[in-house]
């Protein structure tokens, strides 16, 4: 005899289903049906799991991005990961001047450029952009912090901090592996010890300030360009020359006609490195600066400017 469903034959016994009967009542459930397998699933559950899924997705490019930021090289990288990681998350990246009002107010440039905002093109998006950004800029943040301390100790180890060229430690570096062909320009100053001793250190250090400036301005990208020390200057060419360093020589006195905040001279030599020794190719140039001193006019003679009352 089939027992109905569903049939209790005694409170302490479970009850016997009719297998038939509870796939007919489960099929009248509000249900679907996944066309690929036919397996039966609730509506609700399948929400919650694509949620789940979704979120799992996002907490993942979250995760890739802060991985990305602390091995970020540059400012421009880190830039690049958080405009990336808001692309991914469903976002887009304006410059902030082209914004509406649908762009959360979270910049992305770092001071790299034009100003950058995220956009939401939802309401759903929008929402995960302002959970996991904060996050994230917080970890950009202090990626470029560190950038910043890193590139502020590099340049005071390499560049002189009075003319901004290179250095003595950075010229060092750089006449240590002087190839054969290779140019170097020598250049000092005319009697620059009488601008400090009459017109004192403030002038001084004007003068070589406006110099280095010169130096900077005349030379090409490619030139190694730095204070040896004092009133003493380097330039080193590669791929260069004479002709093309008596160029640059004579640009650099032209100019310097010009910009110099003092009526002060300038004497140079040029030499062509012949073996791999720097000292050899320094000493060269340093000699044919005293012909170039020896038969140059001197600087006129400074004099004090008498302070008026």
């Amino acid at each position: 005899m089939t027992v109905p469903y569903p049939v209790v034959a005694h409170p302490s016994v479970p009850p016997r289903i009719d297998n038939d009967a509870l796939a007919t009542r489960l099929r009248q459930r509000d249900t679907r049906r996944r066309p690929a397998t036919g397996e039966i699933i609730d509506p609700h559950a399948l929400r919650a799991g694509a949620l789940l899924t979704e979120t799992v997705a996002n907490l993942l490019i979250f995760v890739q991005g802060t991985r990305a930021l602390h091995h970020a090289g540059t400012i421009e990288e880190v830039v690049e990961t958080c405009c990336s990681v808001v692309r991914s998350l469903g976002g887009t990246v304006v410059p902030a001047r082209l914004a509406g009002t649908d762009a959360l107010a979270v910049e992305l440039s770092f001071g790299q450029g034009e100003p950058l905002l995220p956009i939401a093109p939802s309401q759903e998006i929008r929402v995960v952009l302002e959970t996991l950004l904060p996050d994230l800029l917080e970890d950009a943040r202090t990626t470029v912090s560190r950038l910043r301390r890193t590139r502020v100790l590099a340049s005071e180890a390499t560049v002189d901090s009075l003319t901004g060229l290179l250095n003595r430690r950075s010229l060092d570096r750089i006449l240590a592996r002087v190839n054969v062909g290779d140019v170097l320009l020598f250049m000092d100053l005319d009697d620059f010890k009488s601008i400090n001793d009459r017109l004192g250190h403030a002038a001084g250090d004007l003068v070589l300030t406006a110099f280095g400036r010169v130096l900077r301005q005349e030379g090409r990208a490619s030139d190694r360009i730095g204070r040896l020390g004092g009133d003493e200057f380097v330039a080193i060419l590669t791929g260069a020359s004479v002709d093309d360093a008596a160029r640059l020589l004579e640009r650099c006195r032209t100019a310097w006609e010009l910009l110099r905040p003092h009526p002060v001279t300038f004497s140079a030599g040029i030499a062509m490195a012949k073996g791999r020794d720097p000292a050899d190719v320094l000493a060269a140039a340093d000699r044919a600066l005293y012909k170039d001193k020896a038969r140059r006019p001197r600087s006129r003679p400074l004099r004090a400017v008498k302070a008026s009352a």
